[in-house]
């Protein structure tokens, strides 16, 4: 390319994006529109339109000016269609970015729900909910996360909460999707940003009308910062879970303000991405999942596929502040563990001990920590080598049920053990 063609390549960014200038009270780069039922919501845009899913009581909890559907017009665009639900007015999502503080009170409650997973106090809560049965054997969706809590609010405990809640409506068993890496950390401004899994984190600059050329370089960061008003977002995440066909399920995205109302975040869903399919297991996988199956060990513990693992929840009968494994149906329980592990020497087990909430961190921390060692243990004891395994404890910190009710806390003491 010569100079002079160049610079007028140049030029005409310019022309486009000064075009793009005058025109922006006159036509946004995404249009929000929060007068869409929720039913709409879910079975017009959310679903993909197969017949894998069977979709009743579909609901919305908060103010109706927090939840909408988006058309992104952009060619930079993050997602193209789908749902917003935001702490604050979705309509404030809309570009530019020519503020760093944009917020707004809704003047709804919180969530319990998602203050039990929050660093405080909730408020302005968005939930859009609805059971589902599915055909297949998991289920899937992607999503952005968006905030102007970017960068000046990262670990300063103040963070927004938002979660993907999905119960298995017959056990009353609970998890949260919104997580991700092997960690399952979960996704938040905390987690995600310019300095912790900056991979995953696209900044959003101030938008500048009255400085063009500074966006000659990288037109798409100029058309960003001229759709979006958030300071930052995740890029495209995908959330999902195994589920058992033909059982029913409820899925609540739901997001709230925490600690104050001010500066607002957003959940941005994507159209049609909402999906159930059978997963394709790996052969590592068939086998682990058969071998359990055929021992029937599967009739008195939970199993739970994720990517390629395996996990097997086991609810021991520790005594109180005792690791001593003293059930002989446990026992008889890890003793078909152990022989399935002898016979197939490639898999590799990792013992993770969980309690409730009862007792102060350090007193969980240790205690789930001597119960994992104590299943390790019995393990070798029953000819498992020491390299094929590693242990650790949780505490109180992946509660998998709620620590109000003794039903809850019963569930939240227990050991996973992940095969790989």
């Amino acid at each position: 390319m010569t100079l002079s063609s160049f610079r007028f390549l140049n030029l005409l960014v310019i022309v486009f994006l000064l075009g793009l200038t005058s025109n922006l009270s006159a036509q946004q780069m995404m249009t929000i529109s929060s007068d869409v039922s929720p039913d709409f919501l879910v079975r017009k845009i959310l679903l993909d339109g197969s017949e894998n899913l069977s979709v009743t009581n579909v609901a919305f909890t908060g103010h109706p000016l927090s939840v909408g559907a988006f058309e992104n017009k952009s060619m930079y665009y993050l997602l193209k269609k789908g749902i917003i639900l935001s702490t604050g007015r979705v309509e404030d999502a809309l570009g530019p970015n020519n503020a760093n503080n944009t917020g707004y009170s809704m003047h709804v409650p919180g969530n319990d729900q998602l203050e039990r997973i929050a660093t405080g106090e909730t408020f302005d809560a968005a939930i859009l909910s609805f059971d589902f049965t599915p055909v297949s054997d998991s289920i899937s969706f992607n999503f952005i996360f968006a905030s102007e809590e970017y960068p000046e609010y990262v670990n300063k405990q103040v963070n927004d909460i938002f979660a993907f809640f999905l119960e298995h409506i017959e056990s009353g068993k609970v998890v949260n999707l919104a997580v991700f890496g092997n960690k399952k950390e979960t996704v938040n401004v905390d987690n995600i940003n310019a300095r912790k899994n900056a991979d995953l984190y696209i900044d959003n600059a101030d938008w500048d009308p009255y400085n063009i050329m500074k966006w000659v370089d990288d037109p798409g960061r100029g058309e960003l910062a001229l759709t979006y008003q958030y300071d930052g977002f995740t890029t495209l995440m995908s959330a999902g879970s195994a589920v058992i066909p033909f059982d029913r399920y409820r899925i609540s995205f739901a997001i709230s303000d925490v600690g104050d109302d001010l500066f607002d975040s957003a959940v941005f869903l994507e159209q049609g991405s909402f999906t159930s399919k059978n997963r394709k297991r790996t052969k590592r996988q068939e086998y682990i999942i058969g071998k359990l199956q055929n021992d029937q060990i599967d009739q008195s513990v939970e199993i739970i596929e994720d990517d390629s693992t395996v996990k097997v929840r086991l609810y021991i009968q520790f005594d109180f502040d005792d690791d001593q494994i003293k059930s002989e149906q446990d026992k008889k329980l890890l003793d078909q563990i152990a022989r399935m592990l002898r016979m197939q020497e490639n898999i590799q087990v990792g013992i993770e001990g969980h309690t409730d909430n009862v007792g102060d961190f350090d007193y969980n921390d240790d205690l789930s920590g001597r119960r994992a060692f104590s299943v390790a243990q019995y393990l070798m004891d029953n000819g498992l080598d020491v390299d094929r395994m590693s242990a650790r404890g949780f505490g109180a910190t992946r509660p998998i049920s709620e620590n109000a009710t003794k039903a809850g806390r019963d569930k939240n003491r227990r050991v996973d053990l992940v095969f790989k």
